[in-house]
Order: structure tokens, then sequence, then C-alpha cells
């Protein structure tokens, strides 16, 4: 004998309150400002010390260390994970990596060393030419010493560079969630 009518009853779908969804946007989006000032300001200090010799070393992971950190203490929710901590450290390697940037040519150009920087890139590669014998990798260090090949190396160096600081970042910033997550309840 077939079932034509359910045993258990069918509950109404419940109605989502307006009020609570309009609290659940404003919160994400509470949530949303903190995490992005708190990237800005650990890849603002990243790239400060960027500026400085060896800065890079320690500069790249601490920009999401200190992101991960900054958040931890604005945010109301829960702790992050290892993959958001990944996610605040590469927003922030990102705002390091173009704030460095910026800054870097505004230094060349307010100094006036374009053409010293210009001059010790073409002496590096000089120098990287008269090492190497195979002639595929000669006629690549001719055209760098162009002035489009130059440019194009520099191109790709930034690209390099920033997607090196984006990704060391972002293991900063997943290594600072974890150190700091918590085991039990805040105390």
């Amino acid at each position: 004998m077939p079932l034509t009518q359910s045993a258990f009853p069918t509950p109404e779908p419940v109605q989502p309150d307006p009020h609570h969804i309009e609290t659940d946007r404003r919160v994400s989006n509470r949530e949303r400002s903190i995490a992005v000032r708190s990237a800005l300001k650990g890849g603002a200090i990243a790239a400060g010390l960027c500026l400085f010799p060896m800065g890079f070393v320690l500069a790249m992971p601490l920009a999401g260390f200190l992101a991960v950190l900054f958040y931890r203490r604005q945010s109301w929710r829960a702790e992050p994970s290892h993959r958001s901590g990944f996610k605040l450290g590469t927003l922030a390697g990102f705002f390091g990596f173009v704030i460095f940037a910026a800054l870097a040519a505004i230094l060349i150009m307010a100094s006036g060393d374009r053409d010293e920087f210009r001059k010790q890139s073409l002496e590096a590669l000089q120098r990287a030419h008269a090492r190497y014998s195979d002639p595929q990798q000669l006629r690549t260090l001719e055209y760098l010493m162009t002035p489009q090949g130059l440019t194009l190396g520099l191109v790709i160096s930034a690209i390099v560079l920033g997607t090196l600081f984006v990704l060391l970042s972002g293991v900063g910033g997943a290594v600072s969630a974890s150190i700091w997550r918590r085991k039990g309840p805040r105390s």
C-alpha cells in the first residue's frame, strides 16, 4: 500500500528575520573592514622594513604575522583558522608589495638615481655576460642590456618579487594563526 502522505508532518519553511539578516551583514562588513585594515597595517610595516638592507628576509613573513595579530585584537569572531590566516597574510603581502614598490619608485625618482640604477643594472648584466659561455644565455643577456630588455627584466623581477612577497606573507599569516590559536575559551 503506497503512502501518499508522510507519517511526519512537513515543516513550514522558516522565513528569515530581515532584522537578523541586516545585523549579519553589518557584522560581516565590520569583520571585512577589520581584516583589510589589519592587512594594510601589517603590509605598511613590512614595506617600511624592506627599505633597510636585508629587510626582505624579515619583512615578508612578518607582514602576514602582524596582520593576523592585529586582526585578532580587533575581531569579535572566533580565532582565525590556518586558511584564514593565510588569506589575511596574502592580502598583507599584496599591500606591503604595493607600498614598497611605490616607496622605492619615489626614492629612485626623488634622489635622481635613475641613471645610477640603470648603470648598476647594466654592470651586473655585463658581469653575468662574462661568466656564461652558452650562446643562448649570451643572447638573452645581450637582449636584457637593451632598453626594452631592461624594462622587461624589471617587470619580470617585480612580478617575481610580488609573488614571493604575497606567498611568504601568507605563510607568515598561517603560522601566526596556528601559534596564537587558543585551545580553550578566551580568558
